[in-house]
């Protein structure tokens, strides 16, 4: 009779501790961050800058992507556990393809994506003065306010432009490549 009630303690014994080990391994699956894999971060870019990707290269924690734009090559961090965009910096100016283009270009001083000057490699999105000349070309008038906002790792300007027929536009502009994203209008 001892010796059963030792075998039912036994395998109870036995069939808890396989619950507790079984409930253990779930919570850890379910526990463990998911990546982003190179792919998922190579489209979350070229759906935001919709530019030519270069080169991706990979670290334990992020993706670095080079991106070509029609405003230059710029490398993007992606991190892997969340697929945020961590840094943005433009690693280059456009290159003007031709002696004319290049001559309205500042002069003729062209920037070749490999030797780009030192103020450029900090530079990590267009300027106010470049977002307003975007955004004017747009929508005639007089700007009333240009912000810069981020929202989802994008950093995009809002300029705010009021026309003659006292109507008021904010046009939305990728700080990054400059490509004009909305214009929305107040009446």
């Amino acid at each position: 009779m001892e010796s059963v009630n030792w075998k039912k303690m036994s395998i109870g014994l036995v069939v808890i501790f396989v619950v507790v080990i079984l409930t253990w391994q779930l919570l850890r699956l379910m526990t463990v961050e998911q990546t982003v894999s190179a792919e998922e971060a190579k489209n979350k870019v070229q759906e935001l800058y919709k530019g030519e990707i270069v080169n991706i290269e990979e670290t334990a924690e992020v993706y670095q992507i080079t991106i070509k734009l029609d405003t230059g090559k710029y490398e993007i961090e992606i991190a892997r556990n969340t697929g945020d965009i961590g840094k943005l910096n433009r690693v280059s100016k456009a290159v003007a393809n031709t002696p004319e283009e290049q001559s309205s270009e500042g002069g003729g001083e062209v920037v070749t994506p490999e030797s780009p000057p030192e103020e450029q490699k900090e530079q990590t999105h267009i300027s106010k003065e470049e977002a307003i000349s975007i955004a004017l070309s747009q929508v005639k008038g007089e700007i009333d306010d240009v912000d810069i906002e981020q929202s989802n790792g994008l950093n995009y300007y809002l300029v705010e432009i009021e026309t003659n027929n006292d109507r008021e536009a904010t046009v939305q502009i990728n700080a990054i490549s400059g490509e004009v994203m909305s214009i929305t209008w107040d009446d």
